[in-house]
């Protein structure tokens, strides 16, 4: 049961929570026409400017004076927006501060350290309001269906489920055979605590929609210990046995909480029952909650394993060091991919591997997931890859310094680059795909001309080994970094260095231009970064986990999101980030070196040793 944990058969606990007041008490006690917690809201001023005509305005008007909503943001509430895992936790944190602790945190693999909603997570799981969404990930920007936030909502209040559950579900709504059958006892415990509001057909539950922020809100209301006895929420959108089909509309004779009467005090009459409160300030938002990276779906795991060899065998693994001397070391024999290249029209994809004496390269067809040929690559490893811009062929280079250019088409040796004296470690063309920039462990940088496989300049000679070469899309700049921590950028068409950025890290593993060459990502130990090209300047720090390392960055082609693969411990995943804001979009958990994105942003690749396939419906 992915991300729900439900209880069944638990004893009932009855979460005791602060009273507002004794006007409040005695409003329910003499049956006043219209409830006090009504009075205060008109009375008080909403901050949020979109819920005027909201049929659970009151409500949320009340929830927010008590600083329960304060995840989002403090103008506008968006009623009609999906919860996210994370505003879910922050919620019912607010919601229910007393809840008792029914379990021990766990460390969640797509929760940095640092990420702002981390304590509200682990908090929301403690109490039981929320669990993992699957295995060790609990994917904070998913959203949740209406039938999983009932359940998640019963079994944090610790409602039992009744003995005639199905029965209850059955006389109550309509689309119940919807419900999965094991969340069905939790959502008649649901029904019979008068928590499930459905807005505007008390039968409808639309139990696979996203629940929306103001049908959250509602269903707070509804079981709050002292919010929910002065019925904020209009009762005729409970779902109960005998609820109607179709719900009224409210009339003037019918006062209700959004029909205020003649006796209800307004923002212009301030009355001295009316509590005041300070602001409060609001954390960091998340993310918007990117549907499309959220709906990712898994089509292909593809494997590469040459006969004879398995995963208990060892293998020898030689590079070339920076003297010249061939230097060898015996290792698992798995066939990581460590470097993934797809063509620009996207339907080839080129995986580069380690291996014995001659590492192989992959060419795949990313249509069918189906194994086009396999190159005898480079000595050691192929630790770089990148396919021309017309598709017809690619380039690699190995632990044997060595680079080479086949035809993909017939998966020939057309030439072979030398000038290295160690592993190449990356590789970019530019886009008329003439020359090609390579960075290696032999601590240079170099330019190629592919036409005649002469080196045009070395533009990098340092001390300690390049580790990654970017070039911008319009082909005029290239940015190297190093294990010293320096990137430096260079332009093309003269050899001029043009900036050096202190990255602040001790080894910049990987670099990405975004697509209109403005900014460029850096990753390695601890850090993502994105830096201002025009002047050097750090325009913000995507992730930051000293634990960490990041091993490659991916632009989408819109430039809005970042893709990184990242290491933490024994938790590897590909991480998905908003660019604009550096909020956590998405995550995938896969033990991933190397990644790669098709042009049109609809498919997401990365390597190890399987290469998996996502694809954006």
């Amino acid at each position: 049961m992915k991300g729900l944990g439900v209880a069944f058969g638990e004893t009932p606990v009855t979460l005791r929570l602060r009273p507002r007041d004794s006007i409040r008490v005695l409003t329910v006690v003499f049956g006043l026409m219209l409830p006090v917690g009504m009075m205060e809201s008109a009375d008080a001023q909403s901050t949020y400017t979109d819920i005027t005509n909201y049929w659970a305005r009151t409500c949320i008007e009340t929830l927010e004076e008590r600083d329960i909503l304060s995840v989002f943001s403090a103008e506008t509430f968006d009623p009609e927006d999906p919860i996210a895992r994370v505003e879910f936790a922050s919620v019912v944190r607010k919601a229910f501060p007393n809840a008792e602790p029914v379990r021990d945190p766990i460390e969640f693999i797509d929760i940095p350290t640092d990420y702002w909603g981390r304590e509200i997570i682990q908090e929301a799981y403690r109490t039981g309001f929320i669990s993992a969404y699957s295995g060790r990930a609990f994917n904070p920007t998913q959203v949740i269906p209406r039938w999983q936030a009932i359940a998640l909502l019963t079994t944090g209040l610790r409602y039992k489920s009744p003995e005639n559950g199905l029965e209850t579900i059955e006389a109550s709504l309509a689309d119940w055979e919807e419900i999965p059958d094991y969340a069905r006892g939790a959502i008649a415990a649901g029904i019979q605590n008068r928590l499930v509001v459905n807005y505007p057909d008390p039968r409808s539950l639309n139990p696979t929609e996203p629940i929306s922020r103001g049908e959250l809100a509602s269903m707070i209301c509804q079981v709050h210990e002292d919010i929910g006895a002065i019925a904020l929420v209009p009762q005729q959108f409970v779902a109960s046995p005998d609820a109607i089909a179709i719900a009224e509309t409210p009339t003037a004779e019918t006062p209700t909480a959004e029909t205020p009467t003649a006796e209800t005090p307004t923002a212009e009459t301030p009355t001295a029952e009316t509590p005041t409160t300070e602001t409060p300030t609001p954390p960091m938002p998340i993310a918007p909650g990117n549907q499309r990276w959220q709906t990712a779906v898994l089509t292909n795991v593809l494997n590469f394993q040459p006969t004879g060899i398995t995963p208990d065998s060892q293998v020898e693994q030689c590079v070339t060091d920076t003297t010249g001397t061939r230097q060898c070391e015996s290792i698992s024999a798995s066939m990581d991919a460590i470097t993934i290249a797809i063509d620009g029209q996207g339907f080839i994809m080129a995986s580069g591997h380690r291996g014995a004496d001659l590492a192989p390269i992959n060419l795949w067809d990313l249509r069918t997931g189906e194994r086009i040929r396999t190159l005898p690559g480079h000595r050691g490893r192929v630790g770089a890859l990148a396919i021309a811009p017309n598709g017809q062929w690619a380039i690699s280079g190995g632990g044997d310094g060595e680079i080479k250019i086949w035809d993909i088409r017939t998966g020939t040796l057309t030439q072979t680059l030398t000038g290295h004296t160690s592993e190449v470690t990356g590789l970019a063309i530019a886009p008329n795909g003439n020359t090609a920039i390579s960075s290696s462990r032999d601590r240079t940088v170099k330019l190629w001309d592919l036409n005649t496989g002469e080196v045009l300049r070395t533009l990098d000679d340092r001390q300690t080994a390049m580790l990654d070469v970017a070039m911008s899309s319009d082909g005029r700049m290239a940015a190297s970094s190093s294990e010293d921590g320096l990137v430096r950028l260079w332009n093309l068409q003269t050899g001029e260095l043009i900036r050096t950025i202190s990255a602040d890290i001790n080894a910049v593993r990987t670099l990405a231009f975004s697509p209109n060459g403005q900014v460029l990502a850096t990753g390695g130990e601890g850090t993502i970064r994105l830096w201002n090209i025009a002047n050097g300047d750090l325009v913000r720090t995507i992730a930051r986990n000293p634990d960490a390392t990041f091993f490659e960055v991916a632009f989408s082609n819109d430039g809005e999101t970042l893709v990184g693969t990242v290491q933490e411990g024994d938790i590897d995943a590909i991480r998905v980030w908003d660019v604009r804001t550096g909020a956590l979009l998405h995550f995938f958990p896969t033990a991933a070196g190397a990644i790669a994105l098709t042009s049109d942003g609809q498919t997401l690749v990365g390597g190890g040793w399987d290469i998996k396939i996502w694809r954006m419906p």
